[in-house]
């Protein structure tokens, strides 16, 4: 069985290990509980859950809107990084949720 939603789940969390990176080294501590959730989101994603993709949706919304608005002021790699990995998770998810639940055949 396919996990629809796998892909999106890697890329949040490679967004989660990058958020984790930034938050002990270059920014101390306002990422970490967006990594924590990051984290709590990919693996009920892994599990196919789609309420929870739905919420990642929006998550990885926020976390490209919010790197995107920080690469001015930060610069650094992993800012930069951070917004092609939470923007590409936020596409797979558009793509991924946009189709039509797949219901199981009886």
């Amino acid at each position: 069985m396919s996990k629809p939603y796998s892909l999106a789940a890697l890329l949040m969390f490679v967004s989660a290990l990058i958020m984790i990176y930034g938050g002990f080294v270059a920014q101390p501590m306002p990422l970490l509980p967006f990594a924590a959730v990051f984290l709590a989101l990919m693996a009920g994603m892994r599990r196919g859950w789609r309420s929870l993709a739905w919420l990642a949706f929006f998550a990885t919304a926020f976390a490209t809107i919010y790197a995107l608005s920080q690469i001015w002021a930060v610069g650094a790699w992993w800012i930069i990084a951070l917004a092609i990995t939470s923007g590409l998770s936020f596409l797979v998810l558009f793509g991924s949720l946009w189709r039509a639940p797949r219901v199981a055949e009886v």
